[in-house]
C-alpha cells in the first residue's frame, strides 16, 4: 500500500481475544486504514479509521486528495458506530454547535487551519 518507504503509514494492535471479531480490514492508503470489528458486548458492529493526515504545509492536491478519500472510506466501509483517530495534522477553532459528538470535551482552542475543517466536513455525514 505504501508508495514511500520509511514515510506515513497506519495500523492497528488488536488484542488476541479481539481478533476472532474481526471482520474486515482495508488499507485503503499510506494514511487511512480501517477496521471492522463485531465487538462481544454491543449488538452493532463498530468501524475504527485509522488517519495520518497531511501536514498544513502539504500541497493542496495531496491535502484534497485524503479528505476526499477519507470521505469515500467513510461512506464505503464504516458501520454507523465509527471511531475515527489518528494524527490530523490540524488545529481546530472555537467548538461549533454540530461539533459535540465528533470533537472530544479536551480540546484546545487555536486558530482554525483548514485541514482540520475539512478533516471535520468529512466526518459530519456519519452523525446527521
Amino acid at each position: 500500500m505504501g508508495q514511500t518507504p520509511g514515510k506515513h503509514g497506519v495500523g492497528f494492535l488488536v488484542k488476541k481475544y479481539l481478533a476472532k471479531h474481526i471482520i474486515g480490514f482495508y488499507g485503503v492508503s499510506e494514511r487511512i486504514a480501517l477496521l471492522n470489528i463485531k465487538l462481544p458486548e454491543y449488538k452493532d458492529p463498530w468501524t475504527i479509521i485509522q488517519i495520518y493526515s497531511p501536514t498544513e504545509q502539504a500541497e493542496t492536491e495531496t491535502t484534497s486528495q485524503f479528505y476526499q478519500e477519507l470521505n469515500k472510506t467513510l461512506q464505503t466501509y464504516a458501520h454507523k458506530n465509527a471511531i475515527v483517530m489518528g494524527d490530523f495534522n490540524g488545529q481546530i477553532g472555537e467548538r461549533q454547535w454540530d461539533e459535540d459528538a465528533i470533537i472530544g470535551p479536551l480540546h484546545t482552542v487555536q486558530n482554525p487551519e483548514a485541514g482540520m475543517e475539512k478533516c471535520l466536513q468529512a466526518l459530519r455525514w456519519k452523525i446527521t
